[in-house]
């Protein structure tokens, strides 16, 4: 059977705004045109990337919220189309695909994606089903899929503490398509941009308590003590009415502008002066890859995985984590987890370094592409 040939089944709760997400959109947009079969299983419809996805995916829709009620759809939607991999991106979905494909008994390929670290995912839980059942299906699952594809060093260090040692865990940074970046990056100049005064300070992502932001919000407080500036944070999520709190609390109100998700956050980044990443953890940022793309300088924690650190300075040992200082990079800076005395710092220093240097090899689409191409159907990576 051909590469063109092929049948591939996508695992996803929905198409929400994510890097995960982003990356498999990219992936099942790139089977489709290659002249594969693909099928998206959603739990739920609708999401930030809806109209992005080919219109030669089929998408199936389960209509549920719960993982035990898609697990029973799933397995029925694989022996139905019987494909040739299946494909998962994010902790639950990996379990619950993994298991489905197990119970359909149909011979397939079980491909999952892991994009943070399960050791940190696993020590947020507080339930005893997530503290106990979830971390021992992962294991016994996990063990048993074709490939684990670990988007950095760090993550495939993490997995095989998890699992063990595992001879199925690849290394496979996120796909970039650098001239579209570019390209969408020079489209236009937001409103924000011309209805405040910079320099601009830049957050992209998720408000979510994993993204700690108030570490963001209390060292953009330090720097704007020395230097005027302004603030943007573009993105959604369940933490927004808190940091909204927390930046009035700061009377910060007029420098802080929250702008919500947007489709093009490459003219943001175009824009900027400095890209701030202040995750407690990361497996291999998009939003850094993308900023560095986009020659805007970047502040970001040297947090657990390691992602940052491989993006930012990629000739230093992965494992090493700042504790007590800032880490000059020729794109920025990297600085300790939950520091804001660190990062404001670390954000005066960095406005003033010329234009970024930044390898893109790395990350290029095409090469990447390669890489899931083998790991997806064939098997060799």
């Amino acid at each position: 059977m051909s590469i063109s040939s092929k049948k591939l089944l996508f695992f996803m709760v929905a198409l929400q705004s994510g890097g995960g997400e982003r990356v498999t959109v990219d992936l099942m947009n790139y089977f489709v045109q290659k002249g594969n079969e693909v099928t998206l299983v959603l739990m739920d419809d609708g999401g930030f990337y809806t109209d992005q996805i080919s219109s030669e995916i089929r998408v199936r829709y389960l209509h549920t919220k719960k993982f035990t009620h898609a697990l029973s759809s799933l397995v029925g939607i694989i022996k139905e189309i019987r494909p040739t991999t299946v494909f998962s991106s994010s902790m639950h979905t990996n379990v619950v695909l993994l298991i489905a494909a197990t119970f359909s008994g149909v011979r397939t390929r079980r491909v999952i994606r892991v994009g943070s670290p399960l050791t940190v995912v696993f020590s947020r839980y507080t339930s005893w089903k997530d503290k106990i059942i979830l971390p021992l299906l992962t294991k016994f699952f996990y063990r048993r899929s074709t490939k684990i594809i670990a988007v950095s060093k760090g993550i495939a260090d993490d997995i095989h503490t998890v699992i063990g040692s595992s001879k199925n865990i690849v290394t496979i940074y996120n796909p970039k398509d650098i001239v579209e970046i570019n390209k969408k990056s020079n489209e236009y100049v937001p409103e924000v941009f011309r209805k405040h005064t910079g320099p601009f300070i830049l957050y992209v992502g998720r408000l979510v308590t994993e993204k700690d932001l108030s570490t963001l919000v209390e060292a953009f407080a330090i720097s704007r003590a020395t230097r005027k500036l302004h603030l943007l944070l573009v993105g959604d999520g369940g933490e927004k009415e808190r940091i909204q709190k927390l930046v009035e609390d700061r009377g910060l109100s007029t420098e802080v502008s929250f702008v919500g998700a947007q489709e093009n956050p490459y003219v943001y980044m175009k824009n900027s002066d400095v890209l701030v990443l202040p995750s407690l953890s990361e497996g291999l940022s998009n939003v850094l890859i993308e900023a560095l793309i986009t020659n805007v300088r970047i502040v970001a924690t040297d947090c657990p995985a390691g992602g940052s650190r491989e993006i930012l300075a990629p000739t230093t040992d992965y494992t090493k984590r700042l504790i007590d200082r800032i880490e000059k990079t020729k794109s920025g800076a990297l600085v300790p987890v939950a520091s804001p005395t660190h990062m404001g710092h670390a954000i005066l220093e960095t406005l003033d370094l010329r234009t970024p240097e930044f390898e893109y090899n790395f990350f290029l689409k095409e090469h990447i592409m390669k890489q899931y191409e083998q790991a997806l159907l064939k098997g060799i990576v």
